[in-house]
């Protein structure tokens, strides 16, 4: 009963336009466009590097271990 009130509820904020959900990191929300890249270039580069870096290490794994401890996130 109660789960049905919650997903009716999120539903209507969904048709009014009102719904925001968390974005991953390195998007924003902006009023005017929607949805968007974050306006931190610190940001933007991480995303960037985290990206780069499978290329030449070959391995998603080192990369995690090797970015996240310096993946800034822009708090809102």
């Amino acid at each position: 009963m109660l789960r049905a009130r919650m997903l009716d509820a999120a539903r209507a904020k969904a048709r009014r336009g009102e719904l925001r959900i968390s974005v991953p990191v390195g998007y924003s929300w902006h009023r005017e466009a929607g949805l968007g890249l974050d306006p931190d270039l610190r940001v933007r580069e991480a995303v960037r590097l985290i990206f780069a870096r499978p290329r030449r290490t070959a391995s998603s794994l080192t990369t995690f271990f090797e970015t996240a401890t310096y993946c800034p996130r822009t708090a809102f």
